[in-house]
């Protein structure tokens, strides 16, 4: 597990270059990332392979601080956080970009995506050959409160703003979702949608 908490004012600023595999990846951690202050910067360079600003194989929460995670141009694919299980936002800022990339770009990508409070700005970049996406969480996603800002770009099949497999539940909270040109564009894709309170703007290409 990978933690941070300092002091409000304290910064962690980690930029990567290509690994041996042709990938980049500004912070990685096996297991999960927690943020608790301070500010983290964390950017993955332009990579044969994939790019990643952060990447924690299991879970990444955030309970404050301001975070952010920008990845490069990629060969494969581009992710500003990639979480294999879930993102959890219970307060803070964060900023997850993904560049351009000849397969997937995401802002953040997870199995599940939760908002208690706090700012997220999610942003997609260019996809070659398959998908854009602001946040793609296929488990669902559920938002309690904050404000989340989710835009795709382009992209050779699907750009969504916020998509997920599963279900996708408000109950309250300010939420901006914007996709680009694409076979198919959705600003908001989900299983189930209920919308019990908040504000939600949702545009497709």
């Amino acid at each position: 597990n990978l933690t941070i908490s300092g002091q409000e004012n304290a910064s962690l600023s980690v930029l990567a270059g290509p690994t041996t595999n042709g990938n980049s990846c500004g912070i990685y951690a096996s297991s999960t990332i927690t943020i608790e202050s301070g500010t983290v910067n964390a950017t993955g360079e332009s990579a044969s392979g994939d790019s990643y600003g952060i990447y924690p194989a299991q879970s990444f929460t955030v309970n404050g601080g301001s975070i952010t995670a920008q990845s490069g141009e990629a060969g494969g694919n581009s992710c500003g956080i990639y979480a294999s299980n879930s993102v959890t936002i219970e307060d803070g800022t964060v900023k997850a970009t993904g560049g351009n990339a000849f397969r997937n770009s995401y802002g953040i990508y997870a199995n599940s995506f939760t908002m208690n409070g706090g700012t997220v700005v999610a942003t997609g970049g260019e996809a070659d050959n398959r998908y854009s996406m602001g946040v793609r969480a296929d488990g669902g996603i559920t938002i309690t409160d904050g404000v989340v800002t989710a835009t795709s770009d382009t992209a050779h099949e699907f750009s969504y703003g916020m998509n997920t497999s599963g279900n996708f539940t408000m109950n309250g909270g300010i939420v901006t979702a914007t996709s680009g040109e694409a076979q198919l564009s959705f600003g908001i894709r989900g299983g189930i949608l209920t919308i019990n309170s908040g504000t939600v703007t949702a545009t497709a290409g």
